[in-house]
């Protein structure tokens, strides 16, 4: 089964599953994880799917300061876990 767990499809078409509940993909991909990371390990994370949406909001602008192939164009795609 693979529902409620989060797969990541490399270029060479390698498969890994990820152990977090959540994943960044991109060319800011790493910093995203990063800094989303840190904010769970030393914070805590947001729990209303709103707060979650501006988290990832200003995530997303403060990677794209750093990385200069990161734009604030994005789509923030949400599963329900059951």
């Amino acid at each position: 089964r693979i529902k409620n767990r989060i797969y990541k499809i490399e270029s060479d078409f390698q498969v890994g599953e990820i152990n977090k509940s959540y994943i960044a993909i991109g060319c800011g991909s790493r910093e995203a994880m990063g800094a989303i990371g840190m904010y769970e390990k030393f914070m805590c994370l947001p729990s209303s799917k709103k707060q979650v949406t501006e988290f990832l909001v200003k995530a997303i602008e403060t990677v794209s300061e750093i990385n200069t192939t990161v734009n604030n164009i994005y789509e923030i795609i949400t599963q329900r876990i059951n």
